[in-house]
């Protein structure tokens, strides 16, 4: 389970990508947004996806500026890509994970061909 101590050791180690939520039980748009998650997970097996309670977390929560729930941050190799406020529909994230997969793919060919 990331926190805020294990947070910048997980992004790093476990997987290439990631898909971080932050969500609070309270909040009907993060239910929602919660539901199509295992899909995504099924998915995207090479993405790491988890969400975050931000009541749970604050100090997560804070570090990425997340106000507007939910709130979803794309990780790439350990960097920021995007911060996507509000609800993300399935097809969206579906679509966005892709181009990200092939982009660090891409990189990663390259950097063997130099």
């Amino acid at each position: 389970m990331l926190n805020f101590e294990n947070f910048d050791q997980k992004i790093f180690a476990e997987k290439p990508i990631a898909l971080i939520v932050f969500t609070a039980q309270w909040c009907k748009p993060s239910k929602l947004q919660q539901e199509i998650l295992p899909q995504l997970k099924q998915e995207f097996s090479q993405v790491m996806i988890e969400i975050i309670d931000v009541d749970q977390h604050e100090k997560l929560a804070d570090r990425f500026n997340a106000r507007t729930l939910p709130t979803s941050v794309i990780f790439a190799q350990g960097e920021i890509v995007e911060v996507l406020p509000g609800y993300q529909t399935l097809d969206f994230l579906q679509s966005y994970l892709s181009h990200i997969i092939k982009q660090v793919e891409e990189m990663k060919e390259a950097e063997k061909n130099d």
